[in-house]
């Protein structure tokens, strides 16, 4: 968790980028451009603020992002309608490396109309859909870490320290070794089924091509440039 006013941004078209303190199950992070944020935020979030996420429109000139930060950073890149899935392996940057990230993207539209329908009726959610009270918004990720933390009452009777947002006591240290003996379980839901509605807005995104160049102290100051194209938006 760099200090995002050391993360420098540029992008093909001018968008206000506004960094939120986050609280997941890796640790405390930065996100950007994510309306799923207001149930993990660490400061206090205004709905408006995360209404819509920002977007640029596809041409030949591509749709791009570069962020340069002189720290080492583990980054997620995600739907802006969900949060990180810390099931996934995460990508690496450190000081010298300069990467170009090509992306595709798959974004799953309701059509005119659902909204109206009954959520048993479309099959699908809408973020500002929570099926918790305690929750402000909908995202798949979210509802799986609301399975991992029954489990975690379950299995040890705590909830992770970092679940500071749920209900249930919070684990002492002797809490959270015992979780960490059932990491496997807590990992796979100990082969329990965790149903959660897939979103009736959603994105996917792929990495179909990188790059990587390492600079030299010679020829530049230490830093990480990573660019990020996007096709398909």
């Amino acid at each position: 968790m760099p200090e995002h006013n050391h993360i420098k941004i540029g992008s093909s078209e001018p968008l206000l980028a506004k960094w939120k303190p986050v609280m997941t199950e890796v640790g405390a992070c930065y996100t950007i451009n994510s309306i799923a944020v207001m149930d993990v935020s660490v400061t206090k979030s205004d709905w408006n603020d995360t209404h819509e996420p920002m977007s640029c429109k596809y041409s030949t000139q591509s749709c791009y992002w570069i962020l340069e930060c002189n720290n080492f950073i583990d980054y997620y890149i995600h739907s802006p309608y969900d949060v990180a899935n810390i099931m996934l392996p995460p990508s690496s940057t450190y000081p010298s490396l300069n990467r170009f990230s090509e992306l595709t993207t798959m974004e799953t539209q309701a059509g005119p109309g659902v909204r109206e329908l009954s959520p048993r009726t479309r099959h699908c959610l809408y973020t500002s859909e929570p099926t918790r009270q305690s929750r402000k918004v909908y995202s798949t990720n979210i509802c799986r870490q609301d399975c991992r933390g029954r489990l975690a009452l379950k299995l040890c009777g705590c909830q992770p320290f970092y679940y500071f947002y749920d209900d249930g006591p919070p684990c002492t240290p002797a809490g959270m070794w015992c979780l960490a003996k059932h990491s496997h379980r807590l990992a796979t839901f100990d082969s329990v089924k965790c149903i959660c509605n897939q979103q009736c807005l959603d994105s996917v995104f792929r990495e179909v091509s990188k790059e990587e160049q390492i600079w030299s102290d010679f020829f530049s100051p230490t830093r990480i440039e990573q660019r990020i194209t996007f096709h398909n938006i």
